[in-house]
């Protein structure tokens, strides 16, 4: 297996496990009656079409901010390898 799927394997776990982790927080619980709340009022209160684009547009910006997250997460997890072999931790 080559270095970059290694790197991609491990970066996915620690995703993983941090998003587990999350889910058992008090702001996880938050934004999630949140969600419901949102999903509740577009159901409820716009027409098919203002759901369709609005739907639409949500899964575009979340689709962004996901692969922006998982650069910057990828970055720092890079830095912070950068670090430890500057300071000597690692070889």
């Amino acid at each position: 297996m080559d270095k970059t799927k290694v790197w991609n394997e491990i970066l996915e776990t620690l995703i993983r496990a941090n998003f587990d982790a999350f889910q058992q927080t008090k702001e996880h619980e938050y934004l999630h009656q949140r969600k419901l709340y949102l999903n509740e009022l577009m159901e409820n209160e716009l027409s098919t079409s203002q759901k369709t684009m609005i739907e639409e547009i949500i899964y575009e910006f979340g689709s962004m901010e996901e692969a922006n997250a998982d650069r910057m997460y990828a970055q720092g997890m890079k830095d912070c390898v950068i670090i430890l072999k500057n300071l000597g931790v690692l070889e």
